[in-house]
């Protein structure tokens, strides 16, 4: 299938392939090289081990073969359908007291698969207004759960018994080219019911490639973010030439083609290409979070390149960072940006006398990054379409 992937990384494929297609698991002597354990570390680390355990328990494999499967299995489903019963019972809260509301990125494209609780999300993403904050507060604190963050960024946060909430007053525009085409957010809104409203597919999709370019960027993201492509593309009867238009406008053009282009040679019947094998090699590697390797290469990368001689440069972007970077921590400077100067003292002052550890660890990952490696970041990143 693709040069360099692992037996394992092969297998892992295979089994989500037949699961999306509805298609015959592979047959077990399919994994005569292929280490259980390798297996269901490789698919863990995708956040994918449910997905994949749904298509091999269908095999006749010995159990204790499955053990480590079945068990992570009954964990995500129990947690993925606690957050379907929260999710629901936060909608219907909100369409009571009169709050707007719109789901976001996972709890539509789960949807999509299969089963549902294939699809493992983190946490719960919700758009709000910005002026229902406040009440939002008082609603989720009367439900059980505890205010984590609030009105100190572009998000506020509640938890509740492992159960996370994203409460977002703006879309996450990071990374693109035309950041300030999620400005006003609620253009993409349509009414579903009373305060509850929806994307239209093309736009929830393009918002996913945009989330998984965002995190492609930096930390780099796993084999899921091309499922969550394939699911769209193959679960959906989408108007092509408005995403086209639309990419444009948000400057993801490239990196789109590429996830289309991966999403169809890893789970189709397309060949796959060099370019793309060397793409999803770094995905799988990258794993469903991404790594801090990734990060500190893309930073070497982004202050030149030199291995040693920019360490002080990556150390003055940490404690003074760029505008945009601060407007998401410090939401008031979109409205007081003379403010600036004023927050980058104030985080200055946090570093040097709270996280000045985080500072020296920083640089020590930085520095711990070859020059070989970061080159490879930077090559990747540019077959993938994304430009810093």
């Amino acid at each position: 299938m693709t040069r360099g992937l692992s037996s394992e990384a092969e297998y892992l494929i295979s089994l989500l392939r037949s699961i999306l297609r509805s298609e015959p698991a592979p047959l077990p002597d399919s994994m005569r090289d292929t280490d259980p354990g390798l297996l269901f570390s490789l698919a863990e680390a995708q956040g994918l081990s449910s997905m994949a355990y749904c298509a091999l328990h269908r095999l006749d494999l010995p159990a204790e073969g499955l053990a480590q499967f079945e068990k992570a299995h009954r964990a995500y489903v129990t947690v993925g359908a606690m957050q379907e019963v929260e999710y629901y019972r936060i909608s219907a809260a909100f369409c009571s007291s009169g709050i707007d509301h719109m789901p976001l990125k996972g709890l539509f494209t789960r949807t999509l698969y299969p089963e549902p609780l294939m699809r493992y999300m983190g946490d719960l993403d919700i758009l709000i207004r910005s002026e229902d904050s406040l009440r939002i507060r008082d609603v989720m604190q009367g439900m059980g759960y505890r205010c984590d963050r609030l009105l100190t960024r572009d998000d506020d946060v509640y938890s509740k018994n492992g159960i996370v909430v994203e409460l977002h007053r703006k879309l996450d525009a990071d990374g693109l080219k035309n950041p300030s085409y999620y400005d006003e957010p609620w253009r993409f809104a349509l009414p579903a019911c009373d305060h509850l409203f929806a994307m239209k597919n093309e736009d929830g999709y393009l918002y996913t490639v945009a989330h998984a370019m965002k995190h492609f960027m930096y930390r780099g993201t796993g084999l899921k973010s091309v499922l969550d492509v394939y699911v769209y593309l193959t679960g959906l009867d989408m108007d092509r030439a408005y995403i086209r238009e639309q990419s444009e406008l948000m400057g993801i053009t490239k990196f789109l083609e590429c996830m289309e282009r991966l999403a169809y040679e890893t789970f189709g019947d397309e060949p796959m290409s060099d370019n793309s094998s060397e793409i999803l090699r770094f995905m799988l590697a990258s794993g469903s979070g991404g790594s801090s390797r990734n990060m500190e290469a893309m930073y070497q990368n982004d202050s030149g390149g030199g291995r040693r001689g920019n360490r002080f440069t990556h150390a003055f972007r940490m404690v003074f960072p760029q505008r945009k970077h601060m407007e998401k921590r410090s939401p008031v400077l979109k409205k007081a940006p003379y403010l600036l100067p004023v927050m980058h003292i104030w985080r200055w002052l946090q570093l040097l006398f709270c996280y000045h550890d985080r500072i020296r660890g920083r640089i020590r990952g930085y520095r711990s990054i070859d020059s070989e490696y970061a080159a490879n970041v930077a090559r990747i990143h540019e077959l993938a379409g994304v430009d810093k």
